[in-house]
Formats: C-alpha cells, sequence, structure tokens
C-alpha cells in the first residue's frame, strides 16, 4: 500500500482505515513518510521509504516535469522492493502517486488506485488519464469522478469512501437563551473558504442572532489567516469567531455543534459524513462531491449555492427557528450514513477486487 502523506487528513484516514481492514487478511508493506499516522501503519506491517508524488494545486509546468521526472527512478526502486518482498498487489491511495504504479507494471503485479482528487485542471485530467490507461483497477469515489473516467482501460469500480460508525448523539430539545454554535472543519485554506463562514456569521449578527463560529483546522496559510482575523474584526463578529487549530477531538466538537458548515465543496467531503452520523445537522455549498453525499432531497441536509452567504444564513437560520427540522435532518444524516457510507461496505468492495484481480 502506498499512502500520499503521513498527516491524519481524509485520504490518508480512509487509507489507515483499509489497512487496518485489509491486515485481517493480508501482510501489508506500506510505504509511507515519517509522520502522525507513520506509527499507526507501521503496527500493521513493516514501514519502508515513501513514494514520490506529483503536485496538486495549480503547480507549474516545469514542477511538473521535475516531479515526473523524479517519479521514473523512483519506480525502479519501488519495483524492486515489490520483487524482493514478493508483493502481489499494489493500492496505491491517491492518483498524485505515479511511480507505484509505474512499478507495479515493471513488476507484472495488479494495482489498484483510489482516485481522490477532482478532476479541476487540465494537469489532473490527464493524471486521471494515465491512471485509467495504465491501472489494472481505478477506484472511483464519487459518480462525478467514475464519469471522468468512462473511456478508461482500466476497470473502474465505484466505491465511496466510508468512516467508522459510533453512536449518534442524544436527540437535543430547544436550547433557550443558549448561542447558536457552528462549527467549520478543514485546514485553514483559501480553497476551504472559511472567510465565507465568517461571512454566514456576520448577516445571523446583523439579524439579532447570537452566534459563534469555530473554525478546526490547522492554518496552511498564514497569510489566509491573518485576513480572516481582519475580516472578524471589520465584521463586528471577532469575539464569536474561535481558531481552535488542529484538535484530537475533532468528533466531540462537531457532535456538541447544532450545525456544521461546508462552505466549499471537495470531492467526498468526510466531515459531512462524520457530522450526518452524530447527527449534527449540515449547511453545505452544493460543489464537488457534496451531493452525493447529503443527496438533493433536503432530508439528510440542506444545499445552498457556491459563494452565496446569505443563502447559507438563511439555511442555518431555518434550522435554528425549527426544531422539528434540525431533529428530522440528525435522523435523516444518520439514516444516509448507515445505509451508504458504512466503512465495512467499502472494505469489502476493496478486498473482494483484490481478490479477483490476483486470482486473474
Amino acid at each position: 500500500m502506498a499512502v500520499h502523506s503521513p498527516k491524519p487528513a481524509g485520504a490518508q484516514l480512509v487509507a489507515l482505515g483499509q489497512a487496518e481492514a485489509l491486515s485481517a487478511d493480508y501482510e501489508l508493506v506500506v510505504a509511507v513518510g515519517e509522520g502522525e499516522l507513520t506509527g499507526r501503519f507501521a503496527a500493521l506491517g513493516p514501514v519502508v521509504a515513501p513514494s514520490s508524488r506529483l503536485p496538486i494545486w495549480g503547480a507549474s509546468p516545469a514542477r511538473w516535469s521535475l516531479e515526473i521526472g523524479r517519479a521514473l527512478p523512483d519506480a525502479v526502486r519501488i519495483a524492486r522492493l515489490i520483487r524482493a518482498r514478493d508483493v502481489r498487489a499494489v493500492v496505491v491511495n491517491s492518483s498524485i502517486l505515479v511511480a507505484p504504479v509505474l512499478a507495479a507494471r515493471l513488476a507484472r503485479v495488479p494495482v489498484i488506485v483510489h482516485v481522490q482528487e477532482a478532476p479541476k485542471s487540465a494537469a489532473v485530467r490527464r493524471l486521471l488519464r494515465f491512471h485509467g490507461a495504465v491501472a489494472d483497477t481505478v477506484v472511483a469515489i464519487s459518480p462525478g469522478i467514475a464519469q471522468q473516467l468512462g473511456d478508461a482501460r482500466a476497470h473502474v469500480l465505484l466505491n465511496p469512501v466510508g468512516i467508522p460508525l459510533s453512536a449518534p448523539r442524544a436527540a437535543r430539545g430547544p436550547r433557550s437563551g443558549a448561542a447558536l454554535a457552528l462549527v467549520v472543519v478543514g485546514t485553514v485554506d483559501r480553497h476551504k473558504r472559511q472567510d465565507l463562514a465568517i461571512a454566514v456569521l456576520e448577516r445571523l449578527a446583523a439579524a439579532g442572532r447570537d452566534a459563534t463560529l469555530e473554525l478546526i483546522g490547522g492554518e496552511a496559510d498564514p497569510g489566509y489567516g491573518a485576513e480572516l482575523r481582519a475580516q472578524a474584526q471589520a465584521a463586528g463578529v471577532a469575539e464569536r469567531v474561535t481558531f481552535s487549530g488542529q484538535r484530537d477531538d475533532v468528533a466531540a466538537r462537531v457532535a456538541a455543534a447544532d450545525v456544521l458548515l461546508l462552505p466549499a465543496g471537495e470531492v467526498t467531503p468526510l466531515v459531512l459524513m462524520e457530522a450526518m452520523a452524530v447527527g449534527t445537522p449540515v449547511v453545505a455549498a452544493r460543489m464537488g462531491g457534496v451531493a452525493d453525499v447529503v443527496g438533493d432531497d433536503g432530508t439528510a441536509g440542506l444545499l445552498v449555492p457556491p459563494d452565496d452567504a446569505g443563502a447559507m444564513a438563511a439555511a442555518v437560520a431555518r434550522i435554528a427557528d425549527t426544531p422539528e427540522l434540525a431533529a428530522a435532518l440528525a435522523r435523516g444524516g444518520r439514516a444516509r450514513v448507515e445505509e451508504r457510507f458504512d466503512q465495512r461496505r467499502s472494505h469489502a468492495r476493496l478486498r473482494d477486487e483484490i481478490e479477483r484481480l490476483t486470482a486473474a
């Protein structure tokens, strides 16, 4: 298994869950760098040097060329490792890892690639075409990605990522006199649009609503973090915004909130699933794979147009003013996650695909 990063973020935690499930039936060798998750992978099997990786956001052609050049000798190194350890299949957790895919071809073993990234640029679309042509199986984690891979030579397996299901929170009655607690979870980065969440808080305050906003996540862009603080100060809501940074109790903070906001969409936002699983109502921008997670009928969460702080604030107000709606969203969100995003189903589909490829 090749994992693109040891940081405890969405795709890496999905890979860790897969590794934990697969370790019951297989001997694992994990290629991952040194970091917070390395020890947990090491508990499941030997850890070896990580693969080189391609850039994601807006890199220059020169940077892409440099990283592709690094991938070629890295592929030879990994192919030798595959042969030396008698590896029978390679599982790659992200499309930005090219070397393990080439290595599997050199060593003549099947390779499964998970596509976690949205095809937002020409470079990423070319990368997806590469995996569709070279890999044995490409795992599409959303229907939108599966459509992008429709003409691939590889087998395209639609397998939405899943999460471990904990018990939902107890039903809550009206919180008389308490401020409405909003939470956003994600790296503080321009792509996550925390500025839109602060604009939502400003609109709620202007309407006379007592609300707070907690931003959970490390600051990848300190400049953007400074802009957010200045925005909150200028809007008169600075004392209502908390920058919590990275936390170990994210699940508990999400469960304690009244509403989880997702201002900008991703391919498959795990935090939406996690909030729905514990019964916290969600309000999300209709972008990326968000509708695939929440659904379009308004029974599991409320979707609003992108870049529309007014619509998002209005959706939050609806939830605050209608306890029956909040309770219905809590029930509907939990039911949708149980039906579609229990990680045990995802793990079983991956195991079946490994069995199919190795048997062949």
